[in-house]
Formats: C-alpha cells, structure tokens, sequence
C-alpha cells in the first residue's frame, strides 16, 4: 500500500510537468478507473464485503478508506448510502495544486471499482475542505 501511494504521489505531479495537467489527468483517470474495475471483485473478497447494492458498495469503500488510514464515517438510509472520508493520506502534506491532481485521478479509481459491482450505481463525490463526501445510491 504504502508504495503504491507513493508512486502515485510523486509520479502523476511530475508526469504533469512533462505532458501537461489535462494530459496528465486525461491518462490517469483512465489508467485509475481501469485498476479500479480490474481489482474490485479481488479486493471486495479480502475484505469479506459482499458485491451488491449502494449499500455493499459503501461498506466497500469504507472499509478499504479505513485500510489506508483515512478517517471514515458510514451513514446509510434506505435509498442511499453517505461516507465521509477524512484525513486523505494520499494527499497528506502535499502542495494544493498537487494535493487536486492526485484526488481527480484518486476519486476515478474507487469510482471504477464501484462501476465493477454487479449493481448499476449512482456515484457523486464531493470534496469539503480535508474531507471526500461519497454518496451512492441504485440507479
């Protein structure tokens, strides 16, 4: 884990500096949704989470924000599902102009794991200050 974060950390900032921002987040988002679908039915089984509904697909990424470090907080009604991820590791400590690239292409990661469930999804994501706000519902 810690490498992986790592690499993307350093690697998408200096990749901006080389291709470009909008390159940059053009290839990466792909590159990070496509990781993201590909390993999702993997990571789901090693964490125990079912594959399912909005519901499944929160307690998915609350449990794998949770395995990274991040403060994370569940609330789930029956039409919808909210986690709030606080502390973002990923970004921690990093220039705001890097800490916004990272959590483009970061954000297109879970969302194409959560595009691999067998359930359609609804997936918005909203950033608030330290804070990622998650919320997903059935399509």
């Amino acid at each position: 884990r810690n490498y992986a974060m790592e690499y993307i950390r350093n690697g998408l900032p200096e990749l901006a500096a080389v291709a470009g921002t909008q390159e940059t987040l053009e290839l990466g988002r792909l590159a990070a949704r496509l990781i993201g679908l590909q390993y999702f039915q993997e990571t789901a089984g090693l964490i125990g989470v079912a594959d399912g509904g909005f519901q499944q697909a929160a307690e998915y990424l609350a449990s794998m924000m949770e395995g990274m470090g991040d403060e994370v907080s569940l609330s789930v009604t029956s039409t919808s599902a909210t986690v709030v991820q606080s502390g973002l590791r990923i970004v921690r400590g990093l220039p705001a102009e890097e800490q916004t690239l990272i959590l483009d292409v970061w954000q297109a990661l879970w969302a194409g794991a959560l595009d691999a469930s067998s359930q359609l999804k609804e997936v918005e994501v909203n950033r608030s200050g330290e804070q990622l706000i998650w919320h997903l519902c059935n399509r």
